[in-house]
């Protein structure tokens, strides 16, 4: 068996969740014994199948639709096989808050406009096309590993496509966390900050003050100025806002609030084992975005036993139980009592530690491998026991 994974072209210049999923894919399979490459865009695709024999061609990131389309295509062209992990999600109260944001009015319109006609409206004047697309890489895929059931259930919702007929060809495969016994990879080329970080950590705490941590990428989804501006009046609350800056403007907006407010740092991006020494001394780790499936950094800080507060637009109950808060991310104080209640009336960080120690990449791997064996009729057992439930 050999196989391939490949991933939009900006996937190392514009990092996010698709990168750790498709780096830590291609880093387990390999310890697994499976002869696997990479490919990164379209060229670097299309010259390796043509160097190489593959049995699979394992796209990744359903949302960049151009290029995993051109990938489809170039794929069933050269009679490959065809796995998909879609990493796709409802986007519609993410492009409600982005238009509420540029027009400057306030998030918590978003909470009773029809957000599904506004998204629909916005697909057909800014991406045509769109829903044909995930259509269609949905059908000819042989294979569909969506990181949650209620994620097959969003596909199913907006391709049309029966949800009874997308399971009978998928397999469950969660997003996981990085594995404590090893080193993780430093998968964005960033200097080690971590002796600078823990001394802040360290002073603030002294100083009395609780530490809390949204660790994303600076954009509009994510709504870091919604966490500044819930939290503007509890100035005993520190925040550190952890990523790189992929929105200019959005940055702008969001240094502006955290000089008014005070008590607020940007670190810029970090690597993956920093981010441990942040999710080892911080109180609460806080993710209140318009769109996740769940949130690595979620899945992460969980990990470490600190409460967390997650965004209801999120498969929470598949991941985290009971043992997440969520909030409205469209509400200042939803996301204002969700924070205090991690922070001072949360009871449940052991069982939260254990319920995300369960979500590994080594187990990810093994089922996407029987995945794999599944497609070439390798194994025609589907007895995988891998959280299918």
């Amino acid at each position: 068996m050999r196989v391939i994974l490949v991933n939009r072209a900006s996937t190392y210049t514009q990092p996010g969740g698709d990168t750790v999923q498709f780096e830590n894919t291609y880093k387990y399979l390999l310890k697994l014994g499976v002869t696997v490459d990479k490919a990164i865009g379209i060229e670097d695709l299309n010259k390796k199948l043509s160097k190489y024999r593959y049995d699979i061609v394992h796209i990744f990131n359903i949302q960049t639709f151009h290029e995993s389309l051109l990938f489809l295509r170039l794929a069933k062209a050269k009679n490959k096989k065809v796995v998909l992990s879609p990493i796709f999600w409802d986007l519609s109260a993410s492009v409600v808050a982005n238009i509420l944001t540029k027009m400057k009015l306030p998030l918590y319109i978003g909470k009773v406009l029809p957000k599904t006609i506004i998204y629909n409206l916005y697909l057909w004047l800014k991406k045509k096309g769109y829903k044909e697309a995930i259509k269609e890489l949905i059908e000819f895929s042989d294979m569909i590993l969506p990181n949650s059931w209620e994620e097959l259930k969003i596909i199913s919702n907006f391709s049309g496509i029966n949800f009874k007929i997308l399971k009978a060809k998928s397999i469950k495969v969660p997003n996981a966390t990085f594995d404590d016994s090893e080193q993780c990879d430093n998968l964005f080329d960033i200097d080690d900050k971590t002796r600078e970080l823990e001394n802040l950590i360290t002073s603030l705490k002294k100083q009395g003050y609780k530490v809390i941590a949204e660790v994303a990428r600076i954009s509009p989804e994510k709504n870091q100025d919604s966490l500044i501006k819930a939290l503007f009046d509890y100035k005993d609350i520190s925040i550190l806002l952890v990523g790189p800056y992929s929105n200019e403007k959005y940055a702008l907006l969001v240094n502006k609030l955290a000089r008014k407010r005070g008590n607020v740092f940007l670190t810029g991006p970090v690597n993956q084992n920093l981010l441990k020494t942040i999710y080892q001394n911080i109180d609460a780790h806080v993710l209140p975005s318009f769109r996740e499936s769940p949130g690595l950094s979620s899945l992460e800080a969980g990990k470490f036993g600190i409460p967390i507060v997650v965004s209801k637009y999120a498969p929470v109950k598949e991941y985290f139980g009971e043992n997440a808060i969520a909030c409205d991310p469209f509400s200042l104080k939803s996301i204002k009592q969700s924070v205090l209640k991690a922070l001072w009336n949360f009871k449940g960080t052991e069982s939260l530690a254990k319920q995300v120690s369960k979500f590994r990449w080594d187990l990810a791997a093994k089922v996407t491998l029987e995945a794999y064996k599944i497609v070439l009729n390798l194994n025609n057992s589907t007895n995988i026991l891998y959280h299918q439930e």
